[in-house]
């Protein structure tokens, strides 16, 4: 399980830093599924300099029928 506020959601002045936040709670509602980790990050990113995404997910099937697609626009 992953919970995350994601700060880049956010713009200035928006209200992040008074976003509701409860992990005890979160805790708590998950105690009777069947939960074997929590991902509970402060931060992912590191401001402006951050690294590029090291991990990409494909699905091939849905690519292919993209690039399917994008071939029939350009033969037009």
């Amino acid at each position: 399980m992953s919970i995350y506020v994601n700060p880049t959601q956010f713009a200035v002045g928006e209200d992040l830093d008074v976003y509701p936040r409860d992990p005890e709670g979160d805790h708590a509602q998950l105690a009777g599924v069947a939960v074997d980790a929590i991902f509970e990050p402060d931060t992912l990113y590191c401001g402006p300099e951050q690294p590029p995404h090291e991990t990409y997910v494909t699905v091939e099937t849905l690519q292919a029928r993209a690039e399917h697609v994008r071939s029939l626009r350009s033969w037009r």
